[in-house]
């Protein structure tokens, strides 16, 4: 199973506390909420997680994950730094954000309830940037999440 956490955004929300880091770096009890995602992740089977990155990108590092970088992120969206991740989505895979704490066992209970990803199809109709997957999803598919 694949983990996928979307880190690309620019934080404005977050005031001071993201003009110099990400948000998925301010540290909670010690450890950052990248480093506990990244952990929660493992613990609940993921055996590859892959981080989108965008904002201070060059600050996100961890050696137990792979990066995909969204250049684009201060005009885009969380659906889109997704998409830049599109080519890993060929099985089952939890999405999460970066910047929310999740108890450590919610995860697991995701996996052992099955309420994991098992296919990401979005409509092509919403914006050009999706339009690879008129052809690859049939029609009847398209705009759900299953």
């Amino acid at each position: 199973m694949l983990g996928i956490i979307i880190a690309a955004g620019l934080g404005s929300r977050m005031g001071v506390f993201s003009q110099t880091r990400p948000k998925c770096l301010l540290p909670i009890a010690g450890r950052t909420l990248l480093e506990r995602t990244i952990e929660n992740l493992q613990k609940a089977g993921c055996r590859k997680v892959i981080v989108v990155v965008g904002h201070k990108s060059e600050m996100i590092q961890h050696p137990d994950i792979e990066i995909v970088r969204n250049d684009d992120y201060s005009n885009n969206n969380i659906l889109h730094s997704l998409m830049y991740a599109r080519e890993h989505l060929n099985g089952p895979v939890i999405v999460s954000y970066s910047d929310i704490w999740v108890e450590p066992h919610i995860h697991q209970k995701l996996v052992g309830l099955g309420l994991v990803f098992r296919r990401i199809v979005c409509s092509c109709k919403t914006h050009p940037f999706y339009q690879y997957l008129q052809d690859e999803f049939p029609q009847e598919y398209q705009g759900q999440v299953q």
